[in-house]
């Protein structure tokens, strides 16, 4: 499944959901920043780092996962920036146990 497809199964889902606990609330918010247009760094960069603060193995199963290690932001780019908003939806939806 392509990440557009997923987003938007993901999105249908949740907005279906009678009662989201807060990690469904919370991937239901950081996919609207991933999907706002135009491309909004400053938020994406916020909703990163309270995704990461609230859940705080997020960042490092997300390293884990890609091989990758933690970077300042100035450092990434922007696809970089979308990039690990879509891991870190995937990962807090493998949290959540959601069935698509």
């Amino acid at each position: 499944m392509e990440k557009k497809d997923y987003i938007n199964a993901l999105l249908k889902y949740l907005k279906e959901t009678r009662e989201p606990s807060e990690l469904e609330e919370d991937i239901f918010t950081t996919i609207l920043t991933y999907k706002k247009e135009p491309f909004d760094r400053t938020e994406c960069e916020r909703k990163i780092a309270e995704n990461n603060l609230k859940y705080m193995n997020l960042s490092a199963t997300i390293s884990s996962l890609s091989g990758s290690y933690s970077k300042p932001f100035v450092c990434l780019s922007d696809d970089d920036i979308k990039h690990t908003l879509y891991l870190q939806i995937e990962i807090m939806v493998m949290m959540a146990q959601l069935k698509l």
